[in-house]
């Protein structure tokens, strides 16, 4: 094919010279280890609703700045003059509005109170976010062991299709057992294809939580330790910052309450002016005169005490209020379930250690023994093996439940 060369040297060329971006793009792809240890750290680092959330205190301190000032003095002037311009007037004015109520300080104490309510609120986000991302890391590390336990299972197929291979090119066995068994490992095959894609699925889950781009690496580096003696506790609920934002907000409405209090009046305008005037005062002719002097507003509180906005104050007070009493109960019930489904599932654990896992491990010894000397079937044994994986699948998962649950019990408690 001598007449291909001159066209492939030029394609040949290209990919050559291309090479060096293609490297490039693939050593710039995000890659990020993940475990339990360093995920509160990158989850507060990278999460990009949690950098929005973080401007909410950002608006509640500016709301705090601005809120208990006075308002800005008014200036008035005023000039006046007769057709003949013979008598001139002109007048200065300072106007000063002065709460007379302690409206300011309770303006103050309202925001202070919002600011740290929305303070509570993103600690609380937080809390949710690093928890959500400690489950992803379970179910992952759950799905890797799922992967490992078939990868292990396909080693011992392996095995014993070989013993049976060996067998059939002696006139020992049939071809029929070993295709039994290449069905067996083709099954094994597929379930960790499922697993695999299970696997990617989970980690495309988290990597938004992460920050990270849909192409990004992730890897989870972490493993399912072993089960802790439980101690049950109750929720200490000033640890939980959603119930210390509740109880913020709850304080920002009783201090609402007295600042809708303080509005039933009016400030009270205070001015300082100064008058000039040229005037004709017969018989003497034109004459200058000045005038110094302080006028007071004072408004009367006839049509309206704000009756409405202190009635409305009152019951959002009231809501509030019975939302905290209603989030105790939900850490109380979050609390008793997530301890519940560990203690189930550490029951379910030991169950399957102490008596299950050892039952079928013997049976699968005496059903394999007895396949060798020609006493049972091969299907007797793929289905032991199968029920061996089943159950190694089923201690898994039982593992990932608990640790889920002590994730969850942990995010309850607002100690992960």
């Amino acid at each position: 094919m001598p007449f291909l060369f001159p066209y492939l040297r030029p394609a040949f060329a290209v990919a050559i010279l291309s090479l060096p971006t293609v490297l490039a793009l693939e050593s710039s792809r995000q890659t990020l280890t993940l475990t339990s240890a360093n995920a509160p750290a990158l989850v507060r680092a990278q999460n990009p609703a949690l950098a929005a959330a973080r401007y909410r205190v950002g608006e509640a301190r500016g709301r705090l700045r601005q809120s208990g000032r006075l308002t800005n003095p008014e200036v008035e002037s005023s000039f006046q003059h007769d057709p003949e311009w013979r008598e001139i007037g002109a007048e200065f004015a300072l106007t000063q509005s002065l709460p007379v109520t302690a409206r300011l300080r309770h303006e103050k104490e309202v925001s202070l109170a919002e600011l740290q309510a929305a303070i509570e609120e993103v600690n609380d986000f937080e809390r949710r976010l690093i928890g959500k991302v400690r489950e992803g890391i379970v179910d992952v590390v759950a799905l890797q062991s799922h992967k490992a336990n078939h990868a292990k299972q396909v080693r011992v197929v392996l095995d014993l299709l070989s013993f049976i291979e060996a067998q059939v090119e002696k006139g020992e066995r049939s071809v029929i057992d070993a295709n039994q068994v290449k069905v067996e490992r083709t099954q094994l095959g597929l379930e960790m294809r499922r697993l695999e894609n299970a696997r990617l699925q989970a980690l495309g889950q988290l990597k938004p939580l992460l920050g990270l781009s849909p192409d990004a690496h992730l890897i989870v580096d972490d493993r399912l330790p072993p089960m802790r003696t439980m101690v049950k506790s109750s929720p200490h609920l000033e640890a939980r910052p959603d119930y210390r934002a509740a109880f913020h907000l709850s304080e920002a409405a009783e201090r609402e309450i007295a600042l809708e209090r303080a509005k039933r009046y009016d400030d009270l305008s205070v001015g300082l002016f100064v008058e000039r005037a040229r005037e004709e005062d017969a018989p003497d002719g034109l004459e200058r005169e000045t005038a110094v002097g302080v006028r007071v507003s004072f408004p009367l509180p006839f049509w309206t005490k704000n009756e409405g906005a202190i009635e409305e104050k009152m019951a959002k007070h009231a809501r509030l209020t019975k939302e905290m009493d209603a989030l105790a109960k939900q850490a109380l019930h979050e609390t008793s379930n997530a301890e519940q489904a560990m203690e189930s599932q550490a029951q379910l654990l030991a169950e399957i250690d102490a008596s299950l896992m050892p039952e079928v491990r013997k049976q699968v010894e005496a059903l394999e023994e007895a396949y060798e000397q020609g006493l049972t079937d091969l299907q007797s044994v793929l289905r032991a093996r199968r029920q061996v994986i089943e159950l190694s699948a089923a201690r898994i998962d039982a593992l990932r439940d608990y640790h889920r649950a002590r994730v969850q019990l942990e995010t309850a408690l607002a100690t992960p």
